[in-house]
C-alpha cells in the first residue's frame, strides 16, 4: 500500500510538472505569435490574418535556420484586397443620410448621371427612409437600382404573374400575397380603394421589387372606358 502511495505521489508530481511545462510552452507560443503578428502587420500596407499555423511554420523555419539546416526566410503572406480593385468605388454615407445627400455623393463619384432621374427612381423604389449609413464598395458597372437596393438593405427581385379575365380586387390581392409581391391583403385592398381602382388589365406581368404600391397599381389597373358622344 505504501509503495502504491509513493507511485501515485510520483505520478501526480510528474503529471503536474508536464502540465506546467505545457502551460508555459503554450503561453510562450501565444506571446511569440502575437508579437510576430504585430510585427508582420507593421511591415505591410494591408492588415493580414496571421494564424497559429503561420506561427508554427515561421517558428519551424527559424529553428531550422538556427541549427543550420535551412537558410530560407519566412515570406509574409500576400493578401489581395478585392475592394481595392480599380473596378470598385468606395463611398461613405454619413449618419442620417437623406436622399439629397446620397444623390450628391453618388453624382460626385459618377455612379449616377443626373439628380432628377436618380430621385425619380429612388421615389419609385420607396427607399427615402431606408438608407443605411456606412462604408460601401460599389462596382462601377452596377445599375443605379442595384446601388439603391444595396444601400437600403433591400433585395431586387422580379415577380411574374397573370391576371385573368374578370379578376376582382380580392382575387388579385390574394394572388399577389401568395407569390410574395405584397405583405398584406387588407393594406393592398385599401390602396386600391384609395386609388379608385376596381378593374384590372388581363395579361402577363413582370414587376421588379422594391416598388411602391401605387406604381404597382398603375401597371395593372384597367384604362377607363372612353364614352362615345352620341349624335
Amino acid at each position: 500500500m505504501k509503495n502504491f502511495n509513493k507511485i501515485y505521489i510520483i505520478f501526480t508530481k510528474v503529471l503536474r510538472t508536464i502540465l506546467i511545462i505545457l502551460f508555459v510552452f503554450l503561453l510562450a507560443f501565444t506571446i511569440k505569435w502575437k508579437i510576430d503578428e504585430i510585427y508582420i502587420n507593421a511591415k505591410v500596407a494591408e492588415k493580414i490574418y496571421f494564424s497559429p499555423f503561420d506561427e508554427i511554420k515561421k517558428s519551424s523555419m527559424e529553428f531550422q535556420n538556427l541549427i543550420g539546416k535551412n537558410n530560407e526566410e519566412y515570406e509574409i503572406p500576400v493578401v489581395v484586397d478585392e475592394k481595392k480593385d480599380e473596378n470598385f468605388i468606395s463611398i461613405v454615407l454619413p449618419e442620417e443620410c437623406d436622399i439629397d445627400t446620397l444623390g450628391k455623393i453618388l453624382l460626385e463619384n459618377k455612379l449616377i448621371a443626373d439628380i432628377p432621374t436618380y430621385k425619380n427612381l429612388a421615389e419609385r423604389m420607396g427607399i427615402e427612409s431606408s438608407i443605411v449609413a456606412g462604408s460601401y464598395d460599389i462596382k462601377k458597372d452596377m445599375k443605379v437600382k442595384e446601388i439603391l437596393a444595396l444601400i437600403s438593405g433591400k433585395a431586387l427581385k422580379t415577380y411574374q404573374f397573370t391576371i385573368g379575365q374578370g379578376a376582382n380586387a380580392d382575387d388579385l390581392s390574394n394572388l399577389l400575397k401568395n407569390i410574395g409581391l405584397i405583405e398584406s391583403v387588407p393594406a393592398f385592398k385599401n390602396a386600391l380603394n384609395a386609388a379608385g381602382v376596381n378593374s384590372f388589365k388581363t395579361g402577363d406581368y413582370e414587376i421588379e421589387m422594391p416598388l411602391k404600391v401605387k406604381y404597382i397599381i398603375d401597371q395593372i389597373k384597367a384604362e377607363p372606358v372612353q364614352e362615345q358622344n352620341q349624335n
